[in-house]
């Protein structure tokens, strides 16, 4: 069992690494405005292609948890924010179901600041509400939020999930749990799914020290019923209430930032042992203007540092002979003040701290997409 864990987890996160050919020059297709009947098919890749992330995600994720090398990593964070990002993934997921409406149910004198491993709570949620989406095809899915209180700093946060969908069988019931089922398979076999994603919330659930229940009646609905412990972050103890209502009164001026999202003087280096990779990310940072060189080793790079400055420096970790860390600690000697951001397959909930950690002012997981190419060199390039 330890070895089927360790190869899984080697192979979803290889996996990722040619994903994130197929998707880039997907994105780089689909930006060059092609031919409608180029676009629908380039548009099936990109659909395809998220699917098989979410996937590769999930049993890299369940192959973390058998072979005990899942952490959590507890921060102080705001629940009502929480709660609005899974509504606006709601409101995405909903978009061409107009017979399916989502509402969101808080008790608003929940406290608003708390501590836990808010990453893998909303992977629970966005879970279950993803699948609450794809079997409920008329009525309504309810996000309710309520919690109970423990002890002063300890309360037991209660999550319950409620859709008018499908439903399931009295006898799908006692396996939903159990990777690779899937209930009503007859039914459902048109629908995408391996039966991974219920499987990964009870393991989370269970190492967040939570329960997880469900009720269903087949041919009416589902309800999921998830609860964790959470503790009060330090500092002043408002309610949901309290904070919306501080919200309502913040009235930020929104300047209108009209520069375009160009730096014909920068210079960036990309570096990575896969060729197409970097023709990806060649591609991708083509709008920017900048002076674009590549390197497809930690060797060359160092060579191309010696001869010349690069403002932005791009590292895949994963190379063979010299590795991205290592590359980075010479790299550093020769340009000091370029900015790093590691290349990396790991996208895990603590993989940019990790990677600041060892000398990186940043990372960016594959696969990755133009927007979050764009966003690195905003942070870290002067207008």
């Amino acid at each position: 069992n330890k070895a089927k864990s360790n190869f899984l987890a080697s192979t979803s996160h290889e996996i990722r690494t040619p994903m994130n050919a197929i998707l880039g020059i997907n994105e780089m297709i689909l930006n060059e405005n092609p031919e409608p009947e180029a676009e629908n098919a380039a548009l099936a890749i990109k659909s395809a292609g998220e699917y098989l992330l979410a996937l590769v995600n999930n049993i890299l994720d369940i192959s973390k948890i058998e072979a005990g090398k899942m952490d959590l990593y507890q921060t102080d964070y705001h629940l009502w924010e929480l709660l609005k990002e899974c509504e606006d993934d709601m409101s995405d997921r909903l978009s061409d179901k107009s017979s399916v409406k989502f509402s969101l149910q808080v008790d608003k004198n929940l406290p608003e600041h708390l501590h836990g491993d808010v990453l893998r709570l909303k992977q629970i949620l966005v879970n279950l509400l993803s699948n609450a989406a794809k079997y409920t095809l008329n009525g309504s899915i309810i996000l309710d939020v309520r919690a109970e209180k423990l002890s002063h700093n300890d309360l037991l946060l209660h999550f319950a999930i409620i859709d008018t969908g499908i439903g399931m069988h009295d006898e799908d019931l006692a396996k939903i749990f159990e990777p690779f089922e899937r209930a009503n398979i007859l039914e459902t076999r048109h629908i995408l799914g391996a039966g991974l994603g219920l499987t990964l919330v009870k393991s989370i659930i269970d190492i967040m020290n939570g329960t997880i229940a469900v009720k269903s009646s087949y041919g009416k609905g589902t309800s999921f019923t998830v609860s964790i412990p959470q503790k009060l972050a330090n500092g002043e103890v408002k309610s949901i209430q309290e904070y919306e209502e501080f919200l309502s009164k913040q009235k930020p001026v929104q300047e209108i930032d009209d520069t375009p999202n160009v730096w014909p003087n920068a210079k960036i280096l990309v570096v990575d042992d896969t060729p197409v990779n970097l023709v990806v990310a060649k591609g991708m940072l083509k709008v920017s203007e900048a002076d674009i060189t590549t390197a497809e080793s930690g060797e060359e790079a160092l060579e191309l540092m010696k001869k010349s400055h690069y403002d932005l420096v791009f590292i895949d970790h994963k190379m063979p002979g010299m590795d991205g860390i290592e590359t980075l600690g010479h790299a550093k000697k020769y340009s000091p003040n370029s900015k790093f951001i590691a290349l990396t397959a790991n996208s895990g909930a603590n993989a940019r701290n990790e990677y600041i950690t060892l000398g990186f002012d940043d990372y960016l997981p594959k696969p990755f997409n133009s927007n979050e190419m764009m966003k690195i060199l905003k942070s870290y390039l002067p207008k």
